[in-house]
Parts: C-alpha cells; sequence; structure tokens
C-alpha cells in the first residue's frame, strides 16, 4: 500500500489583509480591555472597536473565495469542509479549553485568528481584577491592561506556534493522506 497526499497547495497570501485582519483582531482586544471602565458607551476611547469583529470576517470572506474559487471542480464540499477544520477548529478547542481553565481558576502576523479565539478568557481576568480592586491608583488599572494586551498577544503567538500550527499539520496529513494500491 502506498500513501498519497492528495491535500491542494495553498495559493500566494496577500500579506497585507493577514495584517488588516491581525490590526482588527487587535483592536478587538483594546476593545474589550476599556469595556471594563467604560462599558459600551460613545465615550469608550475605541468606541467602534466592535467593527473590527465586521471588518474581519469581511476580510476572511474574501481570502475564503480567493483560496477556493478556482478549486472547486477539483474539490469535494468534504474536502472543503475538512480544510475549514484544519485551519479554525484546533484553535477553537484550544480557546475553549484556556477558557475554561481561565473561568474556573479566575475569580469570575498570522495570529489574528489565535488572539481572536484566545483574547476574551484574559479579558474577564482583567474584568475580574478591576472589580476586585477599585481603589488602586490609575496607573495600576492602566499597567494591567496594558500587561493583559500584549499577554494577550503573547499567548496568541504561543498558541499558534506550539499548538494550532502543529496540530494542522497532523490533521492535514491524516484527512488528506488515502491509501492507494500498488
Amino acid at each position: 500500500m502506498e500513501t498519497k497526499n492528495v491535500y491542494l497547495a495553498s495559493k500566494p497570501r496577500y500579506e497585507i489583509l493577514d495584517g488588516l485582519r491581525g490590526v482588527a483582531a487587535v483592536l478587538v482586544v483594546a476593545y474589550h480591555l476599556f469595556e471594563t471602565y467604560y462599558g459600551g458607551g460613545a465615550d469608550q476611547p475605541i468606541n467602534h472597536g466592535y467593527l473590527a469583529v465586521d471588518f474581519f470576517f469581511v476580510l476572511s470572506g474574501f481570502v475564503i473565495g480567493y483560496a477556493y474559487d478556482d478549486r472547486w471542480d477539483r474539490m469535494s464540499t468534504w474536502n472543503f469542509f475538512k480544510r475549514r477544520l484544519i485551519r479554525l477548529h484546533p484553535m477553537v478547542i484550544f480557546g475553549t479549553l484556556f477558557g475554561a481553565v481561565m473561568f474556573y481558576f479566575g475569580s469570575c502576523s498570522d495570529i489574528s485568528y489565535p488572539i481572536y479565539i484566545t483574547h476574551y478568557p484574559l479579558i474577564y481576568m482583567q474584568m475580574s481584577w478591576a472589580e476586585s480592586h477599585k481603589d488602586a491608583p490609575l496607573g495600576m488599572h492602566i499597567f494591567v491592561a496594558v500587561c493583559i494586551f500584549f499577554l494577550a498577544i503573547g499567548l496568541a503567538y504561543a498558541a499558534l506556534k506550539l499548538y494550532d500550527l502543529p496540530v494542522r499539520e497532523w490533521l492535514k496529513n491524516h484527512l488528506f493522506t488515502k491509501s492507494t494500491a500498488k
């Protein structure tokens, strides 16, 4: 028996779009950090930050359309779903587990998707800290928010490199390998 990898090669990437999706993800994190102190009101410094989510998904839709527009005749619907599963769900599982752990223990350029999927448990941690330290100086609240911001980016990068990419590679090798007779 011989195995043949039937995973179709990717098209060239629009790195500027990846960068814009990354900026949108970072804006969402900043928006959520400010929510702790301003709520969702118009006085919030990034008062339309929630629109970065829409922007992220619009760009993602374009990228998906571009990536698959000329492959439908060579790819089944099931293969499309397997590709999306490989791309998205390792991080969904990580974000879910990380969020569950943070909830349980808490007191309450390709990283755009990891930061989007993993940042909110950290936001809950920051909100919990702010609630229990209302009398802390403003500088301490700013310091904690900035630390959470960079922790969210660092966590997303580590999750991408140490978990998401290896799991996707493993899934790709196991879901897109066919056994064929010699």
